[in-house]
């Protein structure tokens, strides 16, 4: 099985009616995707298994999940899965764990109320996302994200707080990115000016795999958190980078986010390829940007909790999946990961839906649903359905040339059984495997970023 006979079957079926499908359902960690809307049939995802099958894609679930080098270029592993597997074999993940939890006991009983967390790009996106999607559970602690070097970001945030009721953490692998570091000497100077006998160990929590750099900076081994090379930090809301989320929520929060994650993990590795989520979600990708040149993916949330998933899975697909060369070293003359872009549904539909419904382009969607029962969940899901048959079906004959809508436009629909911290843990991960999965079948590398790592190099040559 080769990409001409995949390109073949496509030409064949690039005219198949679109909603028009059976049995293109799957459920997994309480999750349903509903995959029937798009330009694609029962023969395409037989042959995109037999693809993936002589792509070896089983064996570099596995390798994934057991920790072995998949990041070739860096001789690393990707081993974000043993964050949230509690039968792992590496005693630094438990005590990670542990110390996290300590930590939330002695602020718990202490007298913060607002943590401020620093990070950027994968340690910023993360952990705000969860922690604004969990909102519903009443919180610890005030939680705070600071991501912009403009200092004005900070500035604005400490303006509402008490020195000497906040908690900084410091989110940094290398303890050496320019905008979280500069931002944490600011905060410093701020905490300084307002308070005279202030101790800075105090008020700071590093999250890094440099400890002794955060030592230098001033701050001591119990409120250093470890990071470690396998874990890229696009991929890091599951280890101590998460800690503002068990502030926030408490540690059985967390490791219920944990634990979701781990369910679909478990679903990733011992799904059949036609019944694995996030399988079938990078076959659907793999298709519209290989043969259908979609260049952009729009994602829809339904939920304003959910309102910093773009975001989150914007950098998780497009930091990955943004190469020109392949595994091999050589250079590719086809395309990679697709734009995405989005926002929340509501949103969308007064914002740019017209484009996708009148619009010239092939644009793939995923709508997410929270199916909660409630009489705003209705409302949310009839809003949805009605963008959704607008995008399949359209109004291809209408008399009106203006007012026709051809229709076609493939998208899933992604439904969780509620909002809770499971099944937000295992959206996440479904979007992590997606990507994985994808760049598998394009021969990419997903888990380096060198072209990030050489602005940051240039950037200290100025």
């Amino acid at each position: 099985m080769n990409k001409q006979t995949l390109d073949s079957h496509f030409q064949k079926i690039k005219n198949l009616p679109i909603a028009n499908q059976n049995n293109m359902f799957i459920e997994a960690a309480d999750i349903h995707l509903n995959y029937k809307a798009n330009m694609i049939n029962d023969e395409a995802i037989s042959l995109l298994a037999d693809f993936a099958q002589a792509q070896q894609l089983n064996k570099h679930i596995q390798d994934l999940a057991q920790g072995e080098i998949v990041n070739v270029t860096e001789s690393r592993a990707a081993w974000h899965m043993a964050l949230r597997d509690p039968k792992v074999q590496v005693n630094d993940v438990h005590t990670a764990l542990q110390k996290i939890a300590q930590l939330c006991e002695k602020f718990q009983n202490s007298n913060i109320t607002d943590v401020v967390h620093f990070g950027v790009g994968g340690s910023f996106w993360g952990p705000k996302l969860v922690v604004e999607a969990l909102q519903d559970i009443p919180s610890r602690v005030n939680t705070h994200f600071v991501a912009e070097l403009d200092e004005v970001e900070l500035n604005d945030t400490l303006s509402k707080l008490d020195p000497k009721n906040t908690l900084f953490i410091i989110a940094s692998k290398s303890f050496s990115t320019s905008e979280t570091l500069l931002n944490a000497e600011r905060a410093k100077k701020w905490l300084q000016k307002q308070l005279t006998d202030v101790q800075i160990p105090d008020h700071f929590i590093a999250v890094t795999e440099k400890t002794e750099q955060a030592k230098t900076w001033g701050l001591t081994e119990e409120h250093i958190l470890p990071l470690w090379d396998w874990v890229g930090g696009r991929f890091s809301v599951w280890s101590a980078v998460g800690l503002p989320i068990a502030l926030s929520y408490g540690m059985d929060v967390f490791q219920a986010f944990l634990r979701g994650a781990h369910a679909m993990d478990q679903h990733f590795i011992n799904s059949e390829y036609k019944q694995n989520m996030p399988v079938v979600m990078a076959f659907l990708s793999y298709t519209y940007t290989q043969f259908h040149r979609a260049d952009t993916q729009a994602i829809l949330p339904y939920a304003h909790r959910l309102r910093s998933l773009v975001p989150h899975i914007q950098q998780l697909c497009m930091e990955s999946l943004g190469k020109h060369c392949n595994k091999q070293g050589e250079i590719i003359d086809y395309p990679t990961g697709p734009v995405i872009w989005g926002a929340t549904g509501t949103h969308a539909q007064h914002t740019f839906n017209q484009l996708i419904h009148q619009g010239s382009h092939c644009t793939p969607v995923d709508f997410i649903l929270i199916n909660d029962g409630s009489n705003n969940a209705q409302t949310l899901r009839m809003q949805c359905l009605a963008q959704s048959q607008t995008m399949a079906l359209g109004d291809p004959e209408n008399p009106q040339t203006h007012r026709r809508i051809t229709g076609k436009q493939p998208h899933n629909i992604i439904e969780l059984n509620k909002l809770t911290p499971e099944t937000l843990g295992a959206l996440l991960a479904l979007y992590e495997h997606k990507v994985a999965t994808l760049g598998h079948l394009l021969n990419i590398n997903p888990f380096d970023q060198f072209g990030v790592e050489h602005s940051k190099t240039l950037l200290n040559t100025f």
